[in-house]
């Protein structure tokens, strides 16, 4: 499989988390806005619970959320193809170079 192949696919499944994480986030938020505390649905009050014990771990551990996700973006995801191709090519001829020390003093 090609670099730049896994890196589409990549970004394909990373969108398609996103936005089902975006959609749980939102029927979360809706439930924790509308479900009546005093109603004793045990179920309902632990998921809202749950819920906000997240939000409060995710404010609480360290890093601001600013809105910005560090998305890599598509010159940055070229420029890092470039450089693992540019590694690769130079890890191949580190490898060559290793083999040809290796038949010179074996033969």
């Amino acid at each position: 499989m090609s670099q730049k192949l896994a890196l589409t696919r990549l970004r394909s499944r990373t969108a398609r988390i996103q936005s089902e994480l975006d959609t749980l986030h939102n029927i979360l938020e809706e439930l924790k806005k509308g479900y009546n505390p005093n109603y004793q649905d045990m179920a309902a009050k632990a998921a809202v619970v749950g819920y906000e014990e997240f939000l409060k771990g995710a404010e609480s551990d360290g890093v601001p959320d600013n809105g910005d996700d560090d998305e890599i973006t598509d010159r940055e995801l070229d420029d890092m193809e470039r450089k693992d191709l540019d590694g690769l090519l130079l890890s191949e001829a580190i490898a060559e170079d290793d083999n040809d020390v290796e038949d010179s003093l074996r033969g």
